[in-house]
């Protein structure tokens, strides 16, 4: 009956309680009395509580918040709130989540980025945008795959323990706001498509990956930016000024005390930048050096280093013997594209015309 009385709530109502609540700038507990269940006040009498009651009373406000599609979010220091809701927008049923928005901007932000490369080196820049469509869809599906065979320690996110009982769930990468996509995945789905797309036109696929894989790190850093509405990919408790409020209902296992965070999504997402901008440099700089899948192999030792250092913030982090996944997989691919790009560039080897 419970459920059946909080559905009745008025959005008017929770947006003007919101709205309160935020102007009071209370910040400890207290309930403002015009959040009510037609025409009874939720707190009883509309009076500010402490202590545990208070506690108890807030995380109802928040349940009955997220009930209408919003959800609080500390940032900043001061314990002023703010509302932060992982759906950019709702159209009736139909919602568009931050994270799947946001991936969005990134991937056309890339190939923005790919198409002026490909023209200022006289290409036709159709083929990015053609080969766009390929690219996404493989890489969506490397993602998902890496995701569903992963193993995160208990209690910290789905991996293939639950997957291999709930095959249906599999596909279902939408659930959540497009939780449940591992990166890795998606660059070598992302690459798989390159490569097909490019063996069907008859191009060079060392060339084209060059001309898309500058770009690739920009969308990166702006996708990472979903993790942040989904209260995702933080890292261990931190007093820094640029921590990050977790709310309890995303807390880890064992971390439910603490209540500020690293922003490792934001780590990863500055890394990411820093990478673009290499990249962009090199292309220019070292143009006639370069040979085809230079800039490629340059990436497949810039990101990894990132990688494997961010993980180090990474509690949910899918380990094998004791080390995370990603960091192994970092190691392997920087030590073999550092390998490759030293003997294309051995002393004394001429380059290709």
């Amino acid at each position: 009956m419970a459920a059946a009385h909080r559905t009745e709530i008025s959005p008017i109502v929770v947006k003007q309680a919101v709205i309160t609540h935020i102007e009071s700038n209370s910040g400890d507990g207290y309930l403002p009395d015009t959040l009510r269940r037609g025409s009874r006040p939720i707190t009883g009498e509309g009076k500010g509580f402490r202590g545990r009651k208070a506690l108890r009373h807030h995380e109802a406000v928040v349940d009955w918040l997220r009930l209408a599609g919003y959800n609080w979010r500390t940032l900043g220091q001061g314990g002023k709130k703010t509302l932060m809701d992982p759906v950019a927008i709702a159209i009736g049923p139909l919602k568009i989540y931050w994270y799947g928005l946001l991936i969005a901007i990134g991937a056309l932000a890339g190939a923005y980025i790919a198409s002026l490369e490909a023209s200022r080196r006289g290409e036709d820049p159709d083929h990015v945008w053609n080969g766009l469509i390929v690219c996404l869809i493989l890489g969506l599906i490397g993602a998902r795959l890496y995701h569903v065979f992963s193993s995160p320690p208990p209690g910290m996110g789905l991996g293939w323990d639950y997957y291999r009982q709930h095959p249906e769930d599999i596909f279902a990468f939408w659930k959540g706001g497009f939780r449940g996509l591992g990166i890795y995945g998606a660059v070598g789905g992302g690459l798989l498509g390159v490569f097909l797309y490019t063996r069907w036109k008859g191009l060079s696929f060392l060339k084209w990956a060059d001309i898309g894989v500058i770009g690739l790190p920009l969308g990166q850093s702006i996708g990472r930016w979903g993790n942040f509405f989904n209260q995702e990919l933080y890292g261990y408790p931190t007093d820094l000024p640029w921590g990050i409020y977790i709310d309890p209902a995303h807390r880890l296992p064992g971390l439910e005390r603490f209540e500020r965070f690293h922003p490792t999504f934001l780590y990863e997402s500055l890394w990411n930048a820093g990478i673009f901008l290499v990249l962009l440099w090199v292309s220019r700089r070292f143009e006639d050096r370069l040979l085809p899948g230079d800039l490629l192999l340059s990436y497949g030792i810039l990101y990894p280093v990132g990688r494997f250092l961010v993980e180090f913030q990474r509690p949910d982090a899918w380990k094998v013997a004791g080390i995370p996944t990603a960091q192994i997989i970092a190691v392997a691919v920087a030590l073999v594209c550092a390998a490759i790009l030293a003997y294309r560039h051995r002393p004394g080897r001429q380059l290709a015309e």
